[in-house]
């Protein structure tokens, strides 16, 4: 009886676990019932998505999730990397495509997509070439409910790591409200 109660126990923590979408939230879930998943208090809150100040893999980020029509749809993250050596920008894209290898297995897409040409036969500059905005890295996971997508973005010499998690349930509703006033 003792052997059945733990496997039920931890039947529920990873059915729990692995129920999340996003955070602690679920694809869905209304504005309010985000915020009750989450300390502190929002960065920005509007009716189109709630920012909150936290840390990933010990690094400071920004939380973001994304709403139509009060239904969570979207999640992501942040974070704004500076480094006095620019190589530690690709290792930091490394670092978490690790780590999300590790929750998602393998994924099902990786690009780099060059936009200028100057030293993408320089593996040694490649972190040079991310902060000029020369190359963006994608890597792409599908799981049962949703996309993930790990990539970078520079602007102003300034790289950003972002993660973006996206509701294959809301796919239509993301698709239609991206192309609104075309």
């Amino acid at each position: 009886m003792k052997k059945i109660v733990i496997f039920l126990f931890f039947s529920y923590i990873i059915q729990f676990v692995y129920s999340q979408d996003f955070r602690k939230s679920e694809w869905g879930d209304s504005q309010e019932k985000v915020m009750t998943t989450e300390t502190g208090k929002p960065i920005e809150k509007t009716k189109d998505h709630i920012l909150y100040s936290t840390k990933i893999a010990g690094m400071d980020a920004i939380a973001i999730y994304f709403f139509i029509e009060n239904k969570l749809v979207q999640g992501g993250y942040a974070i704004a990397l500076k480094h006095s050596n620019d190589n530690l920008y690709y290792q930091d894209y490394i670092q978490f495509q690790k780590l999300l290898v590790e929750k998602y297995g393998d994924f099902v897409q990786e690009e780099n997509i060059w936009s200028d040409n100057t030293f993408r036969n320089d593996p040694g500059k490649i972190g040079f070439a991310l902060m000029l905005g020369y190359v963006q890295l994608i890597t792409v996971w599908e799981t049962e409910k949703g996309i993930i997508t790990l990539g970078t973005h520079s602007d102003n010499l300034s790289v950003v790591l972002f993660i973006n998690y996206k509701s294959l349930e809301y796919k239509d509703l993301i698709e239609k409200k991206g192309t609104e006033g075309l």
